[in-house]
């Protein structure tokens, strides 16, 4: 997924990731940075594309 889709972390400005938990069977954005202190993320989605929408839902839309 390219990077240019997600908004960077909230909190820390960092680069993110769409994951896909095989146990789970979701999707989920998190935040590439070890050190941001609240390592943020989605909660699971079905789809990546869904994760993607909740992951850039943001208050200054």
């Amino acid at each position: 997924m390219p990077k240019s889709l997600l908004k960077p972390c909230p909190f820390c400005g960092g680069d993110v990731t769409v994951d896909y938990n095989s146990y789970t069977k979701a999707f989920f954005v998190a935040c590439d940075n070890g050190e941001c202190e609240l390592c943020v993320n989605t909660l699971p989605c079905k789809t990546a594309e869904q994760a993607i929408k909740t992951w850039n839902k943001r208050a200054d839309n």
